[in-house]
């Protein structure tokens, strides 16, 4: 579940310019710092769960509620 370590590397392979997570990543803190620290990717996060300690430093951590799945995008 989430951004693992083994997703990273296969992002990296692919260079993307911006990621985009939905339901997952809030707590990714050390998978999107290996991100930002090894690409140019931006990275928006959208995610009903709770709000850890310490957010990732994407360009966008949003937390969303409502919705079916916990998550309302517009």
């Amino acid at each position: 579940y989430g951004l693992s370590m083994t997703l990273v590397d296969g992002i990296l392979k692919h260079t993307p310019d911006l990621l985009i997570t939905l339901d997952c990543g809030i707590s990714s803190v050390k998978e999107v710092g290996v991100l930002k620290q090894q690409s140019h990717v931006d990275i928006v996060i959208f995610d009903h769960h709770q709000l850890p300690g310490k957010l990732p430093e994407a360009e966008s951590p949003t937390l969303t509620k409502g919705g079916s799945s916990g998550l309302a995008c517009a």
